[in-house]
């Protein structure tokens, strides 16, 4: 646009000029290419290539200095540093602009590598920001941190449990107004593959994250955190042989659990997170958490045609691990995912978990299994201490060693649910369908409709009503449970539950 009202106003005046000084033909070309020149170079200055400056990308050279400099002309206006095909040796690349700028990362999707070196004095990541308001993009590039090449450092936090010790991330963002990363690959790093810190947005799409200690990506204080179309395999990684507190030691004689190791963890305002392949997260598959306590009182979940392979030993995670976990959240959608558990050494607690959620919840569509699962899990859909307006539980098909289908459980003084329906869902389990566990002192939902569901347990297994606590003087308000035309193993069954205290049965 610039460049067209440029040229525009320049034959303008030329020919002005021509009516009045009679300028040749001669004068109008060289006042063009003059202005054509200073508009390339303009454009030109904007794109910044780090071999110009040095960086040779064979892999053997220290390219650190060459990378600096290239991101030190990046940070006066911003633009796009371009690193062409090779391999890239370097310590972190800490970018400090000025200004709030925005800077490109860009490479050679599969050509165009950038490896931390082992002997950097500093951890931290192999990029890193802390610049107010700055956006970043990664776009086409493979990062590796090499963490195959020297043992990975942890520290134990109480016994038999490790954390992480000098963590060193992929990308590494504080405080910064928006990180994307798109089509890139990450390796080998023994901390976070994407990590973004009170920022105002993350974007991640078509990444490939691997082995990394800690978890894929992390939005954590974030407004808004977005991840489409990524594979993410091996979270919370530990190797056969590491070092714990100075010593080396090996996993066969000595089997640690971690504390953390998601595939996506976005603690934030609004999360979504579409279409991603997870397998092996150390914890949880996807987690959206403390939106409550970071001062999102509206928050909103949108998860939706994800799939979740849990099938290694390495999942053994102090923190309960789970399929999908959602805690404090306000409103959470979760729908068409496949979470498929298979082996595991610390139990998957839930395939899909509701934790203190404050509005509603609609899980639909989800396929849910643990046939082949080497241990049992406690249920394939949890909902525990909600305090929700509408909780729908719709369409899904669940089955393999689960305890329960579905688990209600909540005892807290705010707990309650005011309607709850659970509806068209396939249910296989080890002990009950649907179970629901209340404190004595707390009235069941409200309004409950089970519906048309398809479960595959003897009639005595359907349901189970249980309550704990302190028997109270006065029962809680009585519930109005609708149960209707349910299968049971392919027949078709209305039979009410027997008496049940606090609850009213019909059909």
């Amino acid at each position: 646009m610039h460049i067209g009202i440029s040229f525009y106003y320049i034959l303008k005046m030329t020919a002005n000029d021509m009516l009045k000084k009679k300028l040749t033909l001669i004068h109008i070309i060289v006042l063009c290419i003059f202005f054509s020149i200073t508009l390339y170079n303009k454009v030109i200055a904007a794109t910044i290539n780090v071999k110009t400056l040095g960086a040779k990308g064979d892999g053997i050279t220290d390219d650190t200095q060459a990378i600096k400099n290239a991101f030190s002309k990046a940070a006066v206006n911003g633009g796009t540093v371009y690193f062409p095909s090779g391999k890239y040796l370097t310590n972190i690349i800490d970018i400090r602009p000025s200004k709030a700028v925005t800077i490109n990362i860009t490479g050679v999707a599969g050509k165009t590598t950038l490896i931390k070196k082992v002997d950097d004095p500093v951890n931290v990541a192999l990029f890193f920001c802390e610049v107010p308001n700055v956006s970043l993009s990664f776009t086409n590039l493979t990062l590796d941190g090499l963490k195959t090449r020297k043992f990975r450092k942890w520290k134990q936090v109480k016994a038999g449990v490790v954390d992480l010790d000098e963590a060193i991330n992929g990308i590494y963002t504080y405080n910064i107004n928006q990180l994307a990363v798109n089509n890139c690959v990450i390796n080998n790093f023994h901390g976070q593959g994407i990590a973004c810190y009170s920022g105002n947005k993350l974007i991640a799409s078509k990444n490939q994250i691997n082995n990394v200690s800690g978890s894929a990506i992390t939005g954590h204080r974030v407004k808004s955190v977005y991840v489409s179309n990524c594979s993410i395999k091996n979270t919370g990684y530990i190797d056969e042989t590491y070092i714990l507190d100075g010593l080396k030691k090996n996993k066969k004689s000595s089997y640690p659990q971690t504390t953390f190791g998601d595939g996506i963890e976005g603690e934030c305002d609004s999360m979504v997170a579409k279409n991603n392949y997870i397998v092996n997260p150390g914890r949880c598959g996807i987690v959206h958490d403390l939106a409550r306590d970071l001062g999102y009182k509206n928050s909103v979940a949108i998860v939706s045609g994800n799939t979740i392979i849990v099938n290694s030993k390495n999942v053994n995670n102090n923190n309960p691990p789970s399929g999908m976990w959602f805690e404090q959240s306000y409103t959470v959608n979760v729908n068409k995912n496949v979470i498929n558990l298979l082996n595991s050494e610390s139990p998957v607690v839930s395939g899909l978990r509701f934790y203190a959620v404050t509005g509603s919840i609609n899980c639909s569509d989800n396929i849910i299994n643990a046939d082949k699962y080497q241990n049992i899990s406690n249920e394939a859909i949890g909902i525990f201490e909600p305090v929700l307006k509408a909780a729908s539980i719709t369409n899904n098909k669940m089955n393999g060693k689960f305890k329960n289908g579905i688990t209600i459980s909540y005892g807290n003084a705010e707990s309650s649910i005011l309607n709850l329906k659970i509806a068209n869902n396939t249910i296989g389990a080890l002990q009950h369908a649907i179970a629901f566990s209340i404190d004595a002192k707390k009235a069941f939902p409200q309004k409950v409709e089970i519906s048309h569901n398809d479960i595959g347990l003897e009639i005595s297994k359907t349901f189970l009503f249980s309550r704990y606590g302190a028997q109270p003087k006065d029962m809680p308000q009585s519930a109005v449970f609708h149960i209707r035309s349910n299968k049971i193993r392919g027949v078709i069954n209305n039979q009410l539950p027997k008496t049940v205290a606090g609850i009213k049965f019909v059909n």
